[in-house]
């Protein structure tokens, strides 16, 4: 009988050790699953194009501004968006929304928050994005003070 019970006891000691291995498996798989299964930060997002008020659905370049505006350079014009409208710019529109082309390259925001637009042409054009006051045209080497 206590051959038995003896035996019984391992069993059950047994056991207890593989629960206690099976707990810490379940632990882990629990640990891991939620570490490795959270969502992306940015899943959040919206998607405009020319119906939106976007000149045209090819972006070529895209650039935030000091002010928080996003500008989107297109091969139909320039876009500033403000989160809820977009305003165009082109070679076609009158002033102050006039640009030298409307076939646009690139941009890029320099360190005094200015507009650089570089048209597919190679004419660039600066703005200044508070008052849309636009330099048509201009030589890079006129803007860069000599040392």
């Amino acid at each position: 009988m206590s051959s038995k019970i003896s035996a019984l006891a391992n069993v059950i000691l047994f056991l207890s050790g593989m629960r206690n291995w099976l707990l810490t498996i379940l632990l882990l798989h629990g640990i891991t699953q939620t570490v490795f299964s959270q969502k992306p930060v940015y899943t959040n997002f919206e998607k405009f194009d020319s119906e939106d008020g976007l000149p045209q659905n090819h972006i070529n370049s895209i650039a935030q501004d000091k002010d928080g505006f996003m500008w989107f350079a297109t091969p139909s014009g320039l876009a500033r968006f403000d989160g809820k409208d977009f305003i165009q710019f082109g070679a076609e529109k009158q002033k102050p929304y006039q640009l030298s082309s409307s076939n646009i390259r690139d941009i890029l925001i320099d360190e005094e928050n200015r507009l650089w637009i570089v048209h597919i042409n190679d004419k660039v054009d600066i703005m200044d994005p508070q008052t849309f006051s636009v330099s048509l045209d201009v030589a890079p080497t006129d803007t860069v003070s000599k040392s």
